[in-house]
């Protein structure tokens, strides 16, 4: 009896014993987690999530004066300048600063017109309508007229463009697209209308990306920051800025009409400028418009840019031809020769270039500062 009631206490000793050392292994294990830390700090963890949550943004400071200030600079200035304007001002980003001066009244917009030309071909593109290696009546490729029709603002390549799409299918793109105040029609005795307000609402739905696809968007935006003619609202900005602008002249019975639309990339934020100028208006007007604008929303204007008519150079040695598409060679341009240009037919542009005018054609050609 003796022995087995040894053996079951020796079984039950061994039990807990059993469990005692389980239970230091188990606070050995704990205790080696802890005491073998990391010699580095351990990963931070992720905060909680909190809805709703707004992502870190860039504090973008206030603009050096009020959206009233601006307007009464705008005005104020305008009482001073020859002609009659219409200005839209929209501020896309900080405090999305507007001002709008006869923005809705249908003005003449010359070659400004343009823009809406090209959101109408690359509206087709982006839904397969029409492809930027087709071939135009006039023998040229869509993306060759749309360089030509924004970069020297040729008119030839505009009517093509126009007749690929039809009228009714133009003036339907865009209206469906809300630019109810605009009617564009070259060649048919029409007159070209639009508002400085719709003008506007195109550059700035271009700007923010939501006009057209990301390829087309990039497109349209490339070619405008490469035009030529940028001697209206780029001459008020500082040198250096960024700026994608589409201008127009024209010398109607009632004077001059000066206009221009531009996105502007300033130091503090994002803004679009729509000035339709007529009844004699001036470009240096536009540009006075620019700057008092810029300066409003920007800060000062210390050094301007200042239009250089040679605003092209030639990429690569190029011939310089006594006629568009012609045989007789004038002179061999070396590259990196500055040039400016006339005028333009189709893809052949008139240039003066080393002394001499002639022509060259389109893609031997670069923006000086953006070959």
């Amino acid at each position: 009896m003796r022995s087995e009631a040894s053996g079951r206490s020796r079984g039950r000793r061994l039990v807990i014993v059993a469990g005692i050392l389980l239970a230091a292994t188990a606070l050995a294990g704990c205790t080696a987690v802890q005491d073998v830390a990391p010699s580095v700090a351990p990963a931070p963890t992720a905060p909680p999530v909190r809805s709703p949550s707004p992502s870190p943004t860039v504090t973008i400071p206030p603009a050096p004066v009020s959206e009233a200030q601006l307007g009464r600079r705008v005005r104020g200035l305008l009482r001073s300048l020859p002609g009659d304007y219409a200005v839209d001002v929209q501020e896309l980003d900080g405090d999305r600063h507007a001002l709008r001066i006869d923005a809705d009244e249908p003005h003449e917009p010359a070659s400004t017109s343009k823009v809406f030309v090209a959101f109408a071909v690359l509206h087709r593109v982006d839904r397969g309508a029409l492809a930027l290696d087709d071939r135009l009546d006039n023998g040229l490729e869509v993306q060759e007229c749309l360089r030509a029709m924004l970069q020297v603002s040729n008119n030839e390549c505009s009517v093509g463009l126009q007749q690929a799409i039809g009228a009714p299918g133009f003036s339907g793109v865009v209206r469906a697209a809300g630019f109810e105040d605009t009617a564009v029609a070259y060649g048919d005795g029409q007159a070209n209308l639009t508002t400085a307000s719709d003008v506007s609402d195109l550059m700035a739905r271009l700007a923010r990306g939501d006009l057209l696809s990301p390829g087309s968007t990039a497109l349209m935006v490339d070619l405008l920051e490469r035009q030529v003619w940028r001697e209206a609202i780029p001459q008020g900005l500082p040198k250096g800025v960024r700026q994608a602008s589409k201008p127009g002249t024209l010398l109607p019975s009632t004077g001059f009409v000066q206009t221009d639309t531009a996105i502007v990339w300033g130091s503090r934020t994002r803004y679009v400028l729509t000035v339709l100028g007529s009844r004699g208006a001036t470009i240096e007007g536009i540009s006075r418009i620019s700057r008092a604008v810029h300066e409003a929303l920007q800060g000062p204007v210390d050094d301007p840019f200042v239009y250089d008519r040679q605003q092209l150079v030639t990429t690569t040695d190029t011939a310089l031809r006594a006629d568009g598409a012609g045989t007789t060679v004038l002179a061999v341009l070396p590259a990196g020769t500055p040039a400016e240009v006339l005028t333009s037919v189709r893809d052949w542009w008139l240039v003066r270039a080393d002394g001499r005018e002639g022509w060259v054609q389109q893609g031997d050609l670069a923006l000086r500062g953006l070959a």
